[in-house]
C-alpha cells in the first residue's frame, strides 16, 4: 500500500527536526498491510503505524517508553479539550507540526512528571467521553439480554469506576447461576464467564471448563474450532481496548450455542455427577 502524502511529509519532517528511524516493521500481507515505523531523538520517539482503520500517530517520553499518547491528547494538553475526537491522517499531522514546540517542551526533564500526570488524567477523561460503551461491551450486553430472556434475574450489576476499574454482573434463577466479570484496564484479566449451581451458589466453575466436560463427552472441538472461528471474525474491527478485555468472546458465543445443555448439568438429577465429574477435572488441572 503506498504511503499517504501526509505520511512522508511528517517522515520529512521529523527527520528536519533531528529525529532517525529506529524501528521498521511491514507492511504485513496477511494483516491488512500492518505497518509500524518509529523515529527518536533520543528524548522523544514518534510512531507511525497503519492499522486496520487507518494510520496513527503517537509520541512517547523515551523515560516512559510504553506510554504512548495520541495526538488528540497532546492537542488537548497544549490547547485545551475541545472536538474533534477523530482526526483523519492529514489533521493529526497538521495538529502535531503546529503544537510540535510546546510538546517537546513538555517532555522535557523538567516537566515530564506533571506532562504525563497530565496525560493520564486527559486520557481518562477521552475514554469516559468516547467510550461509554465499553463500560459494557457488546459481547457482555448480549449475553446480559440472551440470560434474561431465559428468565434470569439479576442479583448484581457493578461497575463503580465505570470504564477504569473492575466491573461484573450476576444473574442466576432457581437452578444457574452466571456471573460476568472483567478485572479492570489495571490487571491482565479479561472479561469471564463463569457458572455455579444455584444450590450450592459458593463454587464457581469457569465456562472453559464446562466446555472441555462436553468436549469430553461430545467432541465438541470440531463445532467450537468454528465458532472460534466465526467470532474472531466478527470481532476483528472492535477497538484495541475492547479486543483486549473480550479476549475470551468465544466463551461467551459458547455460553448462548449451548445454553440448554449447560444448565442441564445442574438440574436436580444431574447436579451430584456434575459437581464430581467438575471438581475431578479441576484437580487433574492443578495435579492435586
Amino acid at each position: 500500500m503506498k504511503q499517504p502524502r501526509e505520511i512522508t511529509d511528517l517522515i520529512s519532517f521529523l527527520k528536519a527536526q533531528g529525529f532517525s528511524l529506529c524501528r521498521n516493521e511491514g507492511p504485513d500481507a496477511n494483516h491488512f498491510g500492518y505497518t509500524v515505523m518509529e523515529y527518536s531523538n533520543g528524548s522523544v520517539n514518534v510512531r507511525l503505524e497503519l492499522e486496520r482503520l487507518g494510520w496513527l500517530v503517537t509520541m512517547a517520553d523515551v523515560a516512559q517508553p510504553d506510554d504512548w499518547y495520541g495526538i488528540i491528547l497532546l492537542r488537548d494538553l497544549i490547547r485545551g479539550v475541545g472536538p474533534p475526537d477523530e482526526l483523519s491522517v492529514a489533521e493529526q499531522v497538521s495538529i502535531l507540526k503546529t503544537v510540535w514546540r510546546d510538546v517537546m517542551d513538555a517532555f522535557s526533564p523538567a516537566r515530564s512528571e506533571a506532562t504525563h500526570a497530565q496525560l493520564g488524567q486527559l486520557a481518562d477523561a477521552f475514554a469516559s467521553r468516547v467510550l461509554p460503551d465499553l463500560v459494557w461491551p457488546d459481547a457482555v450486553l448480549i449475553l446480559e439480554s440472551f440470560l434474561i430472556d431465559r428468565g434470569l434475574t439479576c442479583v448484581r450489576r457493578e461497575a463503580p469506576e465505570g470504564t477504569k476499574g473492575a466491573r461484573g454482573m450476576l444473574y442466576a434463577d432457581d437452578v444457574i447461576s452466571v456471573r460476568l466479570t472483567y478485572g479492570g484496564p489495571r490487571t491482565s484479566e479479561c472479561w469471564r464467564v463463569k457458572v455455579a449451581d444455584s444450590a450450592r451458589p459458593e463454587t464457581w466453575y469457569d465456562i472453559s471448563l464446562i466446555r472441555s466436560l462436553f468436549d469430553r463427552a461430545n467432541d465438541l472441538t470440531t463445532r467450537f474450532s468454528d465458532l472460534r472461528e466465526f467470532v474472531r471474525r466478527k470481532w476483528a474491527k472492535v477497538k484495541m481496548m475492547n479486543d483486549r478485555e473480550l479476549g475470551h468472546a468465544p466463551s461467551f458465543q459458547f455460553a448462548r450455542a449451548y445454553w440448554s445443555s449447560i444448565r442441564r448439568l445442574f438440574a436436580a438429577k444431574r447436579r451430584e455427577a456434575t459437581h464430581a465429574r467438575l471438581q475431578e477435572m479441576m484437580q487433574e488441572k492443578t495435579g492435586t
